[in-house]
């Protein structure tokens, strides 16, 4: 702190102290005392400020030059390419490929009527045609060429009356502009003038200080053209980049696999500040479906970076300032071999039904086999009717829900006892049940006296029926209503969830569907709750729900990802996807083994058809199939038809079981009757047994 020296003076002064009155005032001298001070105070300062002035032009001048290069250098992005993928066998499923891509940075000081008259020569020298271009994107810039090029605000376009509510203030600026967009008369523009606005368009994209992509994929014609006319091509530049190829072998999977978005898409609009947040840039190339999608922090790689220059003639050159690396690469659990072996016989399902009139709506199927112990997905596979095409569809495995009927017998048989309504080798009377205020309910024959095994391999309707009225606390009485206790529907599905039913599966793929759940808790849907035709499931929670029974229990979340690793280095292990276990079902798990029971009889009694048997695959399984009614829409007639869904689960019955299989296909059906046809899942489940050990 600096002391005022007159302070002590000045004060003396005021208090009029007997030695002041004594002495004579000094005033020059005092004024000469202060004009000193001020003097060394300033002088001090300036001698500061020239030794920061010194320290900043010379000492740091390097250190601050610099910061204002970093501060105002231009930087373009490369992306490097993504990683390839490979099923568990090291077969090629997709990977990156060069492609040449013609670029456009503006040169300095160029006009907007320059880039107009630049994409006119792209578009005509290089004959670039298929604009994806949207109509109002071509209104706007339409206007915009108006504006900028012709000096034409386009209300000419407008009713005077529209434009005066402009100029008095009733009408907004953006109401305004909405209505010019919708005045452009597009009707006669052609292709060519179309791919010329796309052209301007993606030169004008987003971010402004980085290259554009005007073509992507062009032919060495096209790059020569370029390379040889570059001069009549100002800030126009060809590259090599890359794209997603894939394998004959992984077509099949491509739906699985996703895809990437293009230079022009760049960031998802809805997803813009997740990726920003990343360090990603808004025309960076991104997974946007499937395992793409999924794995994009391992697929994507890093990208090179380069400074924009511009010469003597204002045309840009780039120089790196930092290399970029390509993405990991994924090896899959898929066996695509397999994979497309299943898919084959899916397609021929589909394919012979349509010659069958009592198949007639029988127009998609799905299965998924899988490891019950580790959740490793070998095949999921999935065929879909398009306008009397088959075509591959393995999302609908985790994506489509139905009706999965008979098939979750198993898991009612396990709650009932678990919850002590019925006891292992209980026996009860199968035979149709009359509840008031519902239609009659009943097995597909009348089974008598049956047991609980019996109840599996004969898939007996009326003793699932009776255990979820135990559950709900009340008692069967013939003709009588059903007084359902409050929460029952809540028990009953609590258990289905502990077994993978109607729950996420947790499969790493986007967007998984859990299917629908009914809402109507009157008392007589408990019955056909009991027996899969109330909530409905897609083939994915199916495979899981087996796992969990073949496994004695244990929820596993099924997985496509077994590794990533290195480029172009399978044995350097990044991450290895490690077993993940989502709940285990409560309760005794030993009473598992009367499902598992009644699971093996229905395969040897041949209930789930012969070619379950062991003399056919080769090994024991455990399967229970399922059917469900339910009401379709004919598309021609508008008539409703009544059809089945048919569905089978099957596991290898071992103590430690390697293979499970769900399998679903819906409409398969028309009907009961003399009409109805037979589990078509069976003879798939057979092939996918055999197939899987070689059998």
């Amino acid at each position: 702190m600096i002391v005022n020296p007159f302070k002590r003076i000045d004060l003396a002064e005021k208090r009029r102290e007997s030695s002041a009155l004594r002495r004579a005032p000094e005033m020059s001298k005092e004024i000469n005392a202060r004009i000193t001070t001020v003097m060394v105070v300033i002088a001090i300062l300036f001698f500061t400020i020239i030794i920061r002035l010194f320290y900043l032009q010379i000492y740091a001048q390097e250190e601050y030059q610099e910061k204002l290069t970093a501060y105002t250098m231009q930087q373009y992005t490369q992306s490097s390419p993504r990683g390839t993928i490979y099923d568990s066998n090291g077969n090629i499923l997709v990977e990156s490929v060069s492609s040449l891509t013609i670029s456009y940075y503006p040169p300095e000081n160029s006009s907007d009527l320059e880039e107009w008259e630049l994409a006119e020569k792209l578009v005509v020298d290089l004959g670039l045609d298929n604009p994806t271009i949207y109509d109002r994107n071509i209104r706007e810039l339409h206007i915009q060429y108006l504006k900028e090029i012709e000096d034409d605000d386009a209300s000419n376009l407008l009713r005077d009356d529209e434009n005066e509510d402009y100029a008095n203030g009733n009408l907004k600026l953006d109401d305004y502009s909405e209505l010019k967009i919708a005045a452009v008369d597009i009707s006669a523009i052609d292709d060519e003038t179309r791919m010329i606005y796309q052209v301007k368009m993606n030169m004008d994209a987003l971010p402004n200080n980085t290259y554009k992509v005007i073509a992507e994929d062009v032919s060495e014609e096209q790059l020569a053209i370029v390379s040889e006319n570059s001069s009549k091509y100002p800030g126009v530049r060809c590259t090599f980049d890359w794209k997603r190829s894939y394998s004959d072998e992984g077509l099949s999977v491509k739906s699985l696999l996703g895809s990437v978005s293009s230079p022009t898409q760049g960031v998802p609009s809805e997803e813009q500040d997740y990726y920003l947040a990343l360090g990603y840039d808004l025309n960076q190339r991104v997974g946007i479906s499937g395992l793409e999608e999924q794995y994009e922090q391992y697929l994507s790689g890093t990208e090179s970076v380069y400074n924009i220059n511009f010469d003597e003639d204002d045309q840009v050159y780039l120089t790196q300032t930092s290399a970029g690396k390509n993405g990991y690469d994924l090896t899959l659990t898929l066996d695509i071999e397999y994979q497309n072996h299943m898919q084959e016989l899916l397609n021929k399902a589909l394919e012979e039904g349509k010659s069958n009139q009592y198949r007639a709506y029988f127009d998609n199927a799905y299965l998924v086999a899988l490891n019950p112990q580790t959740g490793e997905i070998y095949c999921m596979v999935g065929s879909a009717m398009y306008e009397d095409e088959v075509v591959a569809n393995p999302n609908g495995t985790y994506l489509n829900s139905y009706l999965m009927g008979s098939a979750i017998k198993p898991a009612m048989l396990y709650m009932g006892q678990n919850e002590g309504v019925v006891y292992p080798g209980q026996i009860i009377l199968d035979a149709p049940m009359f509840v008031k205020g519902t239609a009659k309910f009943a097995s597909y024959k009348n089974y008598g006296l049956i047991n609980d095994v019996e109840a599996i391999k004969d898939s007996s309707n009326v003793y699932m029926a009776m255990i979820a009225i135990a559950l709900g606390g009340a008692e069967y009485v013939e003709n009588e209503s059903l007084d359902i206790e409050d929460g029952t529907f809540d028990l009953m599905r609590n258990y289905f969830n502990m077994f993978g039913l109607g729950v996420a599966t947790g499969i790493d793929l986007p967007n998984e569907q859990v299917g629908a759940i009914g809402s109507d808790t009157e008392p007589g849907k408990i019955m056909p709750y009991s027996i899969g035709q109330y909530d409905t499931y897609t083939t994915m929670q199916l495979a899981q729900y087996v796992a969990t029974l073949a496994n004695g229990g244990t929820r596993v979340q099924p997985h496509l990802l077994n590794e990533v690793s290195e480029v172009n280095d399978l044995d350097t292990i990044i991450y290895a996807y490690k077993t993940s276990i989502l709940g285990v079902v409560m309760g005794d798990l030993t009473l598992l083994k009367n499902s598992e029971q009644g699971m093996i009889e229905c395969v040897n009694s041949g209930s789930c058809g012969s070619v379950l048997s062991a003399s056919n695959v080769g090994l024991q399984l455990a399967a229970k199939t399922g059917t469900a009614e339910v009401i379709y829409i004919d598309e021609n007639t508008g008539a409703a038809v009544d059809i089945m869904n048919s569905t089978l689960i099957a596991y290898e019955v071992s103590d430690d079981p390697t293979f499970a299989v769900a399998c679903s296909a819906p409409n398969s059906s028309n009907g009961y009757g003399s009409n109805l046809q037979s589990n078509i899942c069976a003879g798939l489940v057979a092939e996918a047994t055999k197939e899987f050990f070689g059998n």
